[in-house]
């Protein structure tokens, strides 16, 4: 069974081995040249930064899911009986069953289950797993977990609620995905297609491509397109991005 410090080390190795291979076709692609290449690898922090960005956000999308079927089995407990820190720490166990341990899920559920041991409230522990989440939805709950326990109120309903409120959530961003799927693909294939043109003329046109390599206005050309065309793939994700929020 891996640690998290293992899996957390193993993605830095796989982003790190796709960095590398991606500033070798670039470079060749581009510079046709092994030292074109290594020219790129300066800006490796910030493409490891990008993609680690990218899976924590991932990440954070199948918490949020995972987070909602933690309620309903808390809820489930509640009216099994069991008081709600009982409920907690026997969603921990449950939801390590449902998605492994190394899941967010199961890691975020054993910190809950760690702080109520330590004997910290409940609604305490939600908090604090909030803030080390960032999540929107585990704040939103503590906050509703906060008032009903203050005022009396109905721990089973107030629970229900939010798990039908983050199911609401995501079906409205499954609906926002299946409208943009189409537009994604085809921006993925308007970000392949400058690279295809490329390779085409190396290939099928070496004499016209030969101008663009083994000299200095053709490395300076050709460094602008690369610059462009780095600008134009991150301004289409930034977009797709700002739409997905909604």
């Amino acid at each position: 069974m891996q640690s998290w410090r293992d899996v957390i080390q193993s993605r830095k190795i796989r982003i790190g081995l796709l960095g590398i291979s991606l500033c070798i076709i670039l470079g060749m692609i581009f510079y046709r040249s092994i030292l074109g290449s290594l020219i790129l690898l300066p800006f490796l922090p910030f493409f490891f930064k990008y993609v680690d960005k990218k899976i924590k956000k991932k990440e954070e999308r199948e918490l949020k899911r995972q987070f909602k079927d933690a309620l309903l089995s808390i809820s489930s407990g509640l009216r099994a009986g069991m008081s709600i820190e009982s409920a907690v720490l026997r969603c921990a166990c449950t939801m390590k069953q449902m998605y492994g341990e190394n899941s967010a899920i199961a890691g975020a559920m054993q910190k809950l289950d760690n702080s109520i041991k330590c004997n910290e409230t409940v609604e305490h522990a939600f908090a604090k797993l909030g803030m080390e989440t960032d999540l929107q939805e585990i704040k939103d709950f503590a906050e509703v977990l906060i008032t009903a326990k203050r005022t009396g109120g109905n721990l089973i309903l107030a629970i229900t609620n939010a798990a039908t409120s983050i199911s609401m959530r995501e079906e409205t961003g499954r609906e926002i995905e299946t409208m943009l799927a189409g537009k994604q693909y085809e921006a993925r294939l308007m970000n392949l297609l400058p690279l295809g043109i490329l390779v085409y003329l190396q290939a099928g046109l070496p004499s016209f491509s030969e101008k663009l390599y083994g000299n200095v206005m053709g490395v300076f050309v050709m460094t602008i397109a690369l610059a462009a065309y780095i600008v134009a793939f991150l301004w289409t994700d930034k977009i797709t991005e700002e739409v997905m929020k909604y």
